[in-house]
């Protein structure tokens, strides 16, 4: 806190950590599909069913994270907005 100076090891692993966390949850919760097989015996749904989920996640986890790293910058204008509207007020309120 004093050096500013951060390790960024323990966010990448809570990262990866929760988009396998969001992943497996929504793979819970998803509406069971029936699976559609080739002549080969694959299911070629199947992993654009894995692939969306997987957008998903990484979707709502750096989501997260983009949105928790603006707050510095809305408290630096809210700041900033606040110290110009007193400095043009005249104390008469």
């Amino acid at each position: 806190m004093i050096k500013q100076n951060a390790e960024y090891k323990p966010l990448q692993f809570l990262t990866f950590r929760f988009v396998y966390r969001i992943f497996e949850k929504l793979k819970a919760f998803a509406p069971p599909v029936s699976p559609t097989f080739t002549e080969d015996g694959e299911d070629p749904g199947r992993a654009m069913r894995l692939g969306k989920g997987l957008l998903r996640s990484l979707a709502l986890v750096f989501g997260c994270i983009a949105f928790i790293s603006l707050e510095p910058l809305v408290t630096v204008a809210n700041a900033f907005f606040l110290y110009i509207m007193a400095s043009y007020t005249d104390g008469s309120c």
